[in-house]
Protein backbone atom coordinates (compact mmCIF):
# COMPACT_ATOMS: atom_id res chain seq x y z
CA UNK A 1 0.00 0.00 0.00
CA UNK A 2 1.50 3.16 -1.41
CA UNK A 3 1.19 6.67 1.27
CA UNK A 4 0.15 9.75 -0.73
CA UNK A 5 2.55 12.10 -0.21
CA UNK A 6 1.16 15.67 0.96
CA UNK A 7 0.69 18.42 -2.00
CA UNK A 8 3.24 20.97 0.11
CA UNK A 9 5.72 18.21 0.96
CA UNK A 10 5.56 17.27 -2.93
CA UNK A 11 5.99 20.32 -4.34
CA UNK A 12 8.36 20.93 -2.19
CA UNK A 13 10.36 18.18 -3.40
CA UNK A 14 9.85 18.40 -6.78
CA UNK A 15 9.64 22.13 -7.76
CA UNK A 16 5.98 21.88 -9.35
CA UNK A 17 2.32 20.46 -8.43
CA UNK A 18 -0.80 19.64 -10.26
CA UNK A 19 -4.06 20.71 -9.10
CA UNK A 20 -7.80 20.52 -9.87
CA UNK A 21 -9.31 23.90 -8.39
CA UNK A 22 -12.93 23.71 -6.55
CA UNK A 23 -15.38 26.91 -6.01
CA UNK A 24 -15.55 29.92 -8.01
CA UNK A 25 -13.30 32.14 -6.63
CA UNK A 26 -11.32 32.22 -9.76
CA UNK A 27 -14.06 32.81 -12.56
CA UNK A 28 -14.29 33.18 -15.36
CA UNK A 29 -10.44 32.21 -15.67
CA UNK A 30 -10.48 29.08 -14.09
CA UNK A 31 -13.49 26.85 -13.40
CA UNK A 32 -13.63 23.91 -11.33
CA UNK A 33 -14.02 20.76 -12.27
CA UNK A 34 -13.16 21.58 -15.59
CA UNK A 35 -9.47 23.34 -15.04
CA UNK A 36 -6.51 22.21 -14.21
CA UNK A 37 -3.84 24.15 -12.64
CA UNK A 38 -0.10 23.66 -12.93
CA UNK A 39 1.81 25.56 -10.01
CA UNK A 40 5.93 26.06 -9.48
CA UNK A 41 7.27 26.38 -6.38
CA UNK A 42 7.70 30.08 -5.27
CA UNK A 43 10.23 31.81 -6.94
CA UNK A 44 9.60 35.44 -7.34
CA UNK A 45 6.54 36.71 -6.56
CA UNK A 46 4.73 39.59 -9.03
CA UNK A 47 1.58 41.64 -8.58
CA UNK A 48 -0.90 39.78 -11.05
CA UNK A 49 0.61 36.29 -10.08
CA UNK A 50 -1.84 33.87 -9.44
CA UNK A 51 -0.50 31.94 -6.09
CA UNK A 52 -1.86 29.07 -4.18
CA UNK A 53 -1.81 28.90 -0.27
CA UNK A 54 -2.43 28.39 3.08
CA UNK A 55 -4.64 30.49 5.46
CA UNK A 56 -4.13 30.74 9.32
CA UNK A 57 -7.36 28.24 9.70
CA UNK A 58 -5.59 25.94 7.21
CA UNK A 59 -7.44 26.21 4.32
CA UNK A 60 -5.69 26.39 0.83
CA UNK A 61 -6.76 29.13 -1.74
CA UNK A 62 -5.67 30.09 -5.45
CA UNK A 63 -5.70 33.63 -5.84
CA UNK A 64 -4.40 36.55 -7.52
CA UNK A 65 -1.74 39.20 -5.90
CA UNK A 66 -3.18 42.22 -6.43
CA UNK A 67 -1.07 44.34 -4.28
CA UNK A 68 1.87 43.92 -1.97
CA UNK A 69 1.58 46.49 1.53
CA UNK A 70 4.33 46.43 4.18
CA UNK A 71 6.08 43.31 2.56
CA UNK A 72 3.04 41.51 2.95
CA UNK A 73 0.81 40.22 -0.20
CA UNK A 74 -2.63 41.43 -1.01
CA UNK A 75 -4.89 38.85 -2.73
CA UNK A 76 -8.03 38.92 -4.69
CA UNK A 77 -10.09 36.24 -6.64
CA UNK A 78 -10.75 37.12 -10.13
CA UNK A 79 -14.49 36.78 -9.06
CA UNK A 80 -14.03 39.32 -6.10
CA UNK A 81 -14.00 42.47 -4.68
CA UNK A 82 -12.66 41.81 -1.22
CA UNK A 83 -8.94 41.83 -1.09
CA UNK A 84 -7.23 39.50 1.54
CA UNK A 85 -4.46 41.45 3.14
CA UNK A 86 -1.73 40.28 5.31
CA UNK A 87 -0.83 37.13 3.58
CA UNK A 88 2.99 36.37 4.43
CA UNK A 89 6.15 34.78 2.25
CA UNK A 90 5.97 31.72 3.87
CA UNK A 91 1.86 31.06 3.09
CA UNK A 92 2.48 31.13 -0.59
CA UNK A 93 2.93 27.23 -1.39
CA UNK A 94 3.30 27.90 -5.46
CA UNK A 95 2.19 30.22 -8.18
CA UNK A 96 0.77 29.46 -11.65
CA UNK A 97 2.80 28.34 -14.23
CA UNK A 98 0.25 28.16 -16.31
CA UNK A 99 -3.14 25.77 -16.63
CA UNK A 100 -5.40 23.50 -18.88
CA UNK A 101 -8.53 23.91 -20.56
CA UNK A 102 -9.17 20.13 -21.39
CA UNK A 103 -6.32 19.42 -23.48
CA UNK A 104 -5.04 22.86 -24.05
CA UNK A 105 -2.35 23.89 -22.16
CA UNK A 106 -2.27 27.88 -21.39
CA UNK A 107 1.26 29.27 -20.06
CA UNK A 108 1.34 32.43 -18.44
CA UNK A 109 3.16 33.95 -20.47
CA UNK A 110 0.57 33.19 -23.04
CA UNK A 111 -0.43 36.97 -24.92
CA UNK A 112 -4.36 36.32 -24.45
CA UNK A 113 -3.97 35.46 -20.87
CA UNK A 114 -1.98 38.57 -20.47
CA UNK A 115 -4.61 40.28 -21.90
CA UNK A 116 -7.07 39.04 -19.76
CA UNK A 117 -5.02 39.88 -16.69
CA UNK A 118 -4.50 43.03 -17.80
CA UNK A 119 -7.78 44.04 -18.35
CA UNK A 120 -9.41 42.13 -15.23
CA UNK A 121 -6.70 43.45 -12.94
CA UNK A 122 -8.81 47.34 -12.63
CA UNK A 123 -10.94 46.57 -10.14
CA UNK A 124 -14.06 49.03 -11.62
CA UNK A 125 -14.16 46.59 -14.57
CA UNK A 126 -14.30 43.89 -12.50
CA UNK A 127 -16.81 45.14 -10.09
CA UNK A 128 -19.05 45.93 -13.27
CA UNK A 129 -18.49 42.86 -15.14
CA UNK A 130 -19.53 40.70 -11.61
CA UNK A 131 -22.27 43.45 -11.58
CA UNK A 132 -24.10 42.71 -14.92
CA UNK A 133 -23.17 39.02 -14.48
CA UNK A 134 -25.23 38.88 -10.84
CA UNK A 135 -27.69 40.81 -12.86
CA UNK A 136 -27.94 38.73 -15.68
CA UNK A 137 -28.15 35.60 -13.54
CA UNK A 138 -24.92 34.17 -14.43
Amino acid sequence: MSERVPKEQFIAENGFLIIHPVGVSMLPLLRGGRDTVELAAPGEIRVNDVVWYRRADGVYVLHRVVGVENGEYVLCGDHQIARERGVRREDILGVMRGFYRGERYVPAENRFYRAYVALWSHMLLRRVVLKLMRICGK
